[in-house]
């Protein structure tokens, strides 16, 4: 027993997930500050309409969920085989890609912010304008994450993690003192995506954007292969960030603004369970990538992360179940929020689920399984349609999570069942 354990602890995977889970503690310790902050500075209208606009950065930050996969599965191929000609076409190439995309994109949510303010019933366009130009950064982003979390460096990777947020937080806390109010938190997000876009290209073009010459690597196939990946990398990455995201802005739509502050408080709870799992999550994409390149058998790799998951999971839910109003105190004590003790328990046994299936989704992308983004969008369209037809109360809403969460999770293991691998 004592054997297998000390096995356990020196898997490589165990000492990325180490590395990675204290820089995410740190960086989700320093979010968690900023969000308590923001709750206890900002009245709970304010603080609502900040979540919204921040899961409007997230739901269309689609994106860049779909980028960085996409930019982590190459580099960890690339790294795996130690290949530079490929690791300076994917610089070369992805940046150029990324800065293009971006800029369309940006554009259309310009034309399209009207719209957003009215679905979102904001009359200041400035916020929108704020949350759209950090879209814009977080979408190059994607390059530098990607390819640090593909090339297994994770230090690297804690460093940008832990980077973001305190500025988010140093820049928000200023100006709200200063008196300008929201404003303060969302022109933080923006300046943290832009220096960190400063500072993370900097640093990957000077060290590793060096030319290499080599007649049998095939440009052409890397754009087609890249193409193709992004395509189902991207259709993935809508299911995912739908099921994660659009409750917040259907319950923007549906509820009045104090009811949104405390559904947005309530997310958060619940969703702090994901700072303990997601962790293993980034080291075991690229891990299981790297694994693949090379003909490794996989199942014990997938098995351990899977265990962590849940068992983290699980020890945590049952805590909101058992104590929630000590969980209630420790994030936002305001007796406007303590409405949201019944409903705890509830919301984490849908993060459990969730968590869990978000793994699984991992690892078929991870294996070049991409058809799966079909379950993914099954379950995000079930979601969505639940809550637009059931949106009586809060009980509603959080049981069409968890029910779109539970069928996203079968699906995916009868499809691990019929086309999982084990090299």
């Amino acid at each position: 027993m004592r054997d297998k354990l000390l096995t356990v602890a020196r898997h490589p995977m165990v000492g990325g997930t180490t590395i990675i889970f204290f820089g995410t503690l740190g960086g989700n310790v320093i979010n968690y500050i900023f969000n308590l902050m923001m709750g206890r500075l900002l009245s709970v209208s304010e603080y609502g309409l900040m979540v919204a606009l921040n899961s409007l950065f997230v739901l269309v930050g689609i994106f860049s969920v779909s980028f960085v996969n996409l930019i982590t599965k190459f580099s960890a191929k690339y790294h795996s085989t130690d290949n530079k000609a490929g690791t300076y076409i994917l610089i070369e190439y992805g940046s150029k890609f990324l800065i293009i995309f971006s800029s369309i994109l940006l554009g259309i949510l310009l034309l399209l912010t009207p719209f957003l303010g009215h679905f979102l019933k904001i009359e200041n366009y400035l916020y929108i304008f704020l949350i759209e130009l950090s879209i814009f950064f977080s979408l190059l982003m994607s390059l530098p994450s990607g390819f640090f979390q593909g090339a297994l460096r994770f230090y690297s990777l804690t460093v940008i993690t832990l980077a973001q947020p305190v500025i988010r937080l140093v820049v928000a806390v200023i100006l709200i003192l200063g008196g300008y109010a929201l404003l303060g938190p969302l022109v933080g997000i923006m300046l943290s995506g832009l220096l960190s876009i400063i500072v993370t290209y900097i640093y990957i073009f000077k060290r590793y954007r060096t030319k290499y010459e080599d007649k049998t690597f095939d440009i052409t196939l890397f754009k087609q292969e890249f193409f193709h990946i992004t395509y189902t990398y991207f259709l993935s990455g809508i299911g995912l960030t739908l099921l994660a995201n659009s409750d917040i802005l259907l319950v923007r739509h549906f509820f009045n603004p104090e009811i949104t502050g405390q559904y947005a408080a309530l997310s958060l709870m619940g969703k702090a369970i994901l700072y303990f799992t997601t962790p293993i999550g980034t080291v075991f994409f690229p891990f299981i990538a790297q694994k693949r390149e090379k003909k490794e058998k996989l199942f014990e790799t997938v098995l351990l992360a899977c265990g962590a998951v849940v068992g983290i999971s699980a020890v945590l839910s049952a805590a909101y179940f058992i104590i929630p109003d000590m969980v209630l105190k420790v994030f936002f004590p305001k007796p406007s929020y303590q409405v949201l003790v019944h409903y705890l328990g509830f919301y984490s046994l849908y993060i459990l689920i969730f968590s869990f299936a978000s793994l699984l989704n991992s690892y078929f992308l991870s294996i070049g399984k991409t058809k799966v983004y079909i379950i993914t969008l099954i379950a995000a369209a079930f979601q969505i349609g639940s809550i637009i037809l059931f949106h009586s109360n809060l009980y509603e809403i959080i049981t069409g999570l968890f029910i779109s969460s539970l069928v996203m999770l079968l699906l995916l293991i009868i499809y691990y069942i019929k086309h999982g691998e084990d090299i």
